[in-house]
């Protein structure tokens, strides 16, 4: 099951994301990217177009807070994109090899208040 996040238009978006094992400072390029999801589907084409490319900020662990990255868009950023759903993964490089997260599903809504 893809996880889904909801977000309103226009607002800030910030997904984290954990590492679960292994040093953070073996990944040596990190990108996120968000492709819209036709309506009624999971997946994304490979030729669809790039609607967003995602800020990554890696984290330390806190608490029960394990340490990993928080990848951000800007309200700005939101704000020009449209109301619907967008497929969100990342790709973690380290060496000569990499490593695509499991996707998530972002939804942006029209907020009611603005």
């Amino acid at each position: 099951m893809i996880k889904t996040f909801v977000f309103r238009r226009g607002a800030d978006i910030l997904v984290a994301l954990d590492a679960v094992s292994g040093d953070l400072t073996s990944v040596t390029s990190l990108s996120a990217r968000m492709r819209r999801l036709p309506p009624g589907r999971r997946t994304v084409d490979a030729n669809a177009p790039v609607a967003a490319t995602l800020s990554a900020h890696a984290r330390d662990a806190d608490g029960e807070i394990p340490a990993g990255w928080t990848f951000s868009l800007s309200a700005e950023e939101s704000e020009a994109l449209a109301s619907g759903s967008y497929l969100l993964d990342a790709k973690l490089v380290m060496g000569s090899s990499s490593i695509t997260t499991d996707p998530v599903i972002i939804n942006i809504v029209e907020p009611a208040t603005l």
